[in-house]
């Protein structure tokens, strides 16, 4: 998957130069949706896995003899929660989405990596602000582990939740949220849209597109407070929360105020190889060796690699996480996609390796 925020604490500095492998057992798999399950693991008995609200899990799995990753965001809270979970929805032609959903049961031992992420919200207890949730589809599996820890640490703070699906059916943790709600009925909001509804009966939210309008007329009912009292965090497909930020930008909200996850980039937004792109050598430095791997126009640094044998660390492979970030020492590099790096990391020569090909033959990378 994604990523784009931008505030990055130093909690998330200390986890991302630290993440670490685990084999975690499968205490639970339960099915939230006809095509979305969350698999619980039980957390380790002596060391726990310890996250932030909104991180994510990689999760590696060999399917007929080839290792995959992929990362999926943590949809429990490290603060309420006893066990670890992350929800997989399946995908039209996912792999790993596919397999997990059709493998995974109790007692299944599976290799994780992290945590890992930026998508995510410092607590405080004296915190009284408002704190709002804009996702559609997979994308609530974070924003309900950052709602869920707000909640139970910020007894001042509101938390209002705008959830889209395609309908009623695909309401991932419908049951949970109308809980929370129920239960912290002044201090929760949920507004569910829906693009159809299935049921002409069903009445808990509203029918229709999350429309610019229908965004601002929602934004409009919720808890009023100063804009640098308020805080959001959009995660989703590329195309909702593109459109989202451009509404809240329209509203002069505050840019620094905005926290973006992406789920899922459309394969249409991937550019193209240059034609100025050729052949080069490159040189990349990861955890104290060297290794000068060739890279053709076709390939990524991060393909080239692993074509070679070099293993380097990664996760979406989409431009999406920062799992494969590193800093240019020299050269000069090419990025097709990037969804996780801020303007100023990539001022300071950060790229992902995932996207990027060389453009001179002096290109020396190093890996965190």
């Amino acid at each position: 998957f994604l990523l784009e925020a931008q505030k990055i604490s130093n909690n998330y500095k200390k986890q991302h130069s630290m993440a670490k492998s685990y084999q975690l057992k499968v205490k639970e798999v339960v099915q939230e949706t006809a095509d979305a399950i969350s698999i619980h693991f039980k957390q380790p008995f002596f060391k726990k896995v310890k996250y932030l609200p909104g991180q994510y899990l990689t999760l590696s799995v060999s399917i007929d003899g080839k290792k995959h990753n992929r990362c999926y965001s943590l949809c429990t809270s490290p603060h309420i929660d006893s066990t670890l979970a992350v929800t997989v929805k399946r995908v039209e032609g996912g792999l790993v989405s596919n397999y997990l959903n059709d493998n995974v049961k109790a007692g299944s031992k599976l290799e994780i990596m992290g945590p890992d992420g930026r998508f995510t919200v410092k607590m405080d207890i004296d915190n009284d602000r408002h704190i709002v949730l804009i996702g559609g589809g997979s994308g609530i599996t974070p924003l309900i582990s950052i709602l869920k820890s707000t909640l139970s640490l910020e007894i001042q703070t509101k938390v209002s939740l705008i959830y889209a699906n395609r309908d009623e059916n695909d309401i991932i943790f419908k049951k949970e949220l109308d809980e929370l709600q129920r239960k912290n009925s002044s201090n929760l909001k949920v507004l569910y849209f829906v693009d159809k509804k299935q049921n002409a009966s069903w009445n808990d939210g509203q029918e229709g597109f999350l429309t610019p309008l229908a965004l601002k007329s929602a934004l409009a009912s919720l808890p009023q407070y100063d804009a640098a009292k308020t805080e959001y965090f959009l995660c989703g497909p590329g195309g909702l929360i593109d459109a989202v930020q451009a509404t809240l930008e329209g509203l002069n909200t505050p840019k620094e105020t905005v926290n973006r996850e992406f789920f899922l980039i459309e394969k249409a937004e991937i550019s193209e190889p240059s034609a100025a792109i050729s052949t080069q050598t490159v040189k990349v430095k990861v955890d104290g060796d060297e290794h000068d791997i060739t890279v053709s126009p076709k390939d990524t640094i991060l393909d080239a690699a692993l074509n070679s044998g070099v293993d380097l660390p990664f996760s979406c492979q989409s431009g999406i996480c920062c799992t494969c970030m590193g800093k240019v020492k020299s050269g000069k590099v090419h990025m097709d996609v990037n969804e996780a790096l801020s303007e100023k990391e990539v001022e300071q020569g950060y790229v992902l390796v995932c996207q990027s090909h060389p453009l001179t033959n002096d290109v020396v990378i190093e890996m965190e």
